[in-house]
């Protein structure tokens, strides 16, 4: 008998739970855009997952050939997607950070129906935060998750812009575990 089954891998989460988690936090107040990221300055100094930074980076990543390149597109945002107690840990050196990627404006109104409801398992919606410089849509792209070194922080290179609310962080958290727990869908 093998040991690993060759057919699909089943989610190690449950989609329709996950579903109604994401639809429970949405539909928890009138305005959920609005209660998105905290006020004010950020307390702690350090920066926290789910935290919106400002770093302008093109992403590292490994072509075809199997050579380490850097993309042609160079990311003014980044969401950090690595633990909070990982940022806070001297012995911890890196953490990991996504790109916003953002939308071409005017949005249909379903296109935006569908980025606020979190259909999509390999992005996860941006709305603009205060003070943002162009205040428009943004995906944080899951695909292109990428090593920083937490030193960037300190030398002022990457500077945190916002801060999620609780059930921002928490939407976040159950759209990072549907992405990365998801059935395999190697037959689709």
């Amino acid at each position: 008998m093998p040991i690993f089954d060759t057919g699909r891998w089943p989610s190690i989460a449950d989609r329709d739970d996950l579903k109604d988690v994401i639809s429970r936090i949405l539909d928890a107040g009138p305005n959920f855009d609005a209660s998105f990221y905290q006020a004010g300055a950020f307390v702690g100094g350090f920066a926290c997952q789910g935290d919106i930074v400002r770093l302008s980076s093109a992403a590292p990543c490994i072509d075809a050939s199997g050579n380490a390149i850097v993309t042609d597109v160079t990311f003014n945002h980044w969401m950090i997607l690595g633990n909070t107690c990982d940022m806070h840990r001297v012995d911890e050196l890196r953490s990991q950070i996504a790109p916003l990627v953002g939308l071409a404006e005017p949005l249909q109104d379903e296109q935006l129906r569908a980025l606020r409801r979190y259909e999509y398992s390999r992005q996860f919606y941006v709305p603009a935060w205060p003070d943002a410089a162009e205040p428009k849509h943004h995906l944080v792209d899951f695909m292109q998750i990428v090593t920083i070194e937490k030193a960037a922080f300190r030398e002022d290179c990457a500077r945190v812009v916002a801060r999620l609310q609780f059930p921002a962080w928490a939407l976040l958290h159950a759209c990072l575990v549907r992405y990365l727990a998801r059935d395999d869908g190697r037959f689709d």
